[in-house]
């Protein structure tokens, strides 16, 4: 399997398009308590940095989830489309929006110390404290 994949996705409704024309095929598991709430589950994104195309922009609505970062979803049927850390630009893509790609493999799992007691992942992944998180993103 290869570590780069390009990926070409949509929300439920067709109106917002998504195309990664080149990333990594790691999907991270966010067990925070605000993706738990808005995702209905973990949030499976990828990490894209900023090398993501949006077709049906004029359908994505942004709501503004904390100072550092907001989520966005399709004004029409709702399906959720990133979580984006204000600075630096950085995208984290739901993978979901992408249907079942094989050639995305479950790379990590953050906020593990949040994660509810009622499910659990076969895959045996590295994870990572929200501590640990915020720490990577605020070194310098």
């Amino acid at each position: 399997m290869s570590d780069s994949v390009q990926l070409q996705g949509a929300c439920l409704c067709n109106k917002v398009h998504v195309e990664l024309p080149e990333t990594n095929a790691h999907i991270g598991a966010c067990h925070c308590e605000m993706c738990l709430t808005w995702c209905g589950g973990p949030g499976f994104a990828i990490d894209v940095d900023d090398r993501v195309i949006f077709r049906g922009e004029e359908y994505i609505k942004v709501y503004k989830s904390s100072d550092w970062g907001e989520r966005a979803f399709c004004s029409e049927c709702g399906t959720n489309v990133y979580y984006r850390l204000v600075e630096p630009n950085k995208y984290f893509v739901y993978a979901g929006i992408f249907g079942a790609d094989s050639n995305l493999v479950l790379d990590h799992q953050i906020y593990i110390e949040e994660k509810p007691a009622y499910y659990n992942f076969v895959e045996q992944t590295p994870t990572f404290t929200g501590e640990q998180v915020a720490a990577m993103f605020t070194e310098t």
